[in-house]
């Protein structure tokens, strides 16, 4: 779904309001117009980490990518943009299922990928990531050379007029912005919204004695 950056202020002011907070003495003192500033200014903050630890299942891309190089090995490779955030999905179209976990280039597992007998193939597929030359999605493998790849991921919105965000996530965006809004106006209801938001993130917030 699609938000403007107004709709989202007025979104987590009513979140503000509907707590009970509406007669706290550090909303009136306070500017409405500041405070629209600082609402504003925590969107980018709260859409990163949402975005970035939401329970994938939560998850909706914002941008879907469809040009992949297939080389003699069968591995596709496909280029991520600057502002890439998380994978959503990934898969080539012979895969019998999306993935969304990759295999880091500095992780151990990685170097299995270069084993014929243990790197990933188009029936029992792998995920991997790269940094050189550029960030870079490896799919492990294509059944031909002719095999499509389509990959989803989320972006840092960061400083757009109106923000993409999976509708089942949007809720604990605005619970976040409240909290990190409360957290500069060190208001303590700020850590409930935090738990709130953690919450609706599929994110357990139960502490272990």
């Amino acid at each position: 779904m699609e938000k403007s950056v107004g709709e989202i202020v007025e979104a987590v002011k009513v979140c503000i309001d509907e707590i009970g907070l509406n007669d706290a003495e550090f909303l009136g003192e306070q500017d409405n117009e500041e405070m629209d500033t600082i609402i504003r200014s925590k969107i980018g903050e709260a859409l990163r980490f949402v975005n970035g630890n939401a329970d994938w299942a939560l998850l909706e891309p914002d941008t879907v990518l469809t040009e992949a190089t297939v080389g003699s090995d069968l591995v596709g490779r496909v280029s991520l943009p600057d502002n890439y955030l998380r994978v959503c999905y990934a898969r080539f179209r012979s895969w019998p299922l999306y993935l969304s976990d990759p295999i880091y280039w500095d992780d151990r597992e990685y170097a299995t990928l270069a084993d014929p007998y243990a790197t990933g193939t188009w029936e029992r597929p792998k995920l991997a990531m790269v940094l050189h030359p550029s960030r870079t999605l490896e799919l492990y493998k294509a059944r031909d050379t002719q095999d499509t790849a389509e990959v989803g991921i989320v972006t840092d919105q960061d400083g757009a007029d109106n923000i993409t965000i999976g509708a089942r996530l949007y809720p604990a965006l605005i619970y976040y912005i409240s909290g990190l809004t409360l957290l500069t106006y060190r208001d303590q209801h700020a850590d409930s919204l935090f738990n709130q938001a953690m919450t609706l993130m599929g994110i357990s917030t139960q502490i272990n004695n």
